[in-house]
Order: C-alpha cells, then sequence, then structure tokens
C-alpha cells in the first residue's frame, strides 16, 4: 500500500508539473496572440491612413481638373 501511495503521489507530482507547463504555454500563446494582434491593428491603422491620404489626393486632383476645363 505505501508503495502504491507513493507511485501515486509521483504521478500526482508529474500531472501537476504537465499541468503548470501547458499553463505557461498557454501564457506565451497568448501574449503572442496579443502582440501580432497589436502589430496587425497598427499596420491596419497605417494603411487606412495612406487609403484617405490616396482618396483626398485623388479629390484634389479632381478639383483641379475641373478648375482647368473651365
Amino acid at each position: 500500500l505505501g508503495q502504491h501511495n507513493a507511485e501515486l503521489v509521483l504521478k500526482n507530482i508529474e500531472a501537476n508539473t504537465r499541468m503548470t507547463d501547458l499553463g505557461a504555454r498557454q501564457q506565451a500563446l497568448e501574449e503572442e496572440l496579443a502582440r501580432v494582434t497589436g502589430e496587425r491593428d497598427v499596420q491596419r491603422a497605417a494603411a487606412e491612413e495612406k487609403a484617405r491620404e490616396a482618396e483626398a489626393q485623388s479629390a484634389e486632383l479632381r478639383y483641379l481638373r475641373t478648375a482647368l476645363e473651365q
């Protein structure tokens, strides 16, 4: 009975170690996801700003073209 109990204790320790390792891995993955998501959001904002600038330039060119035609 004592040896069986010792084996169960070791298995419990192993299970707890695996849980700790998995928890650490999950934490690392969540942090990586947050970092990548943040980078994507920054890139998206930059792309949207460039699109607004391009639209403003296009509107200005249309305005100038109309003015030249008149």
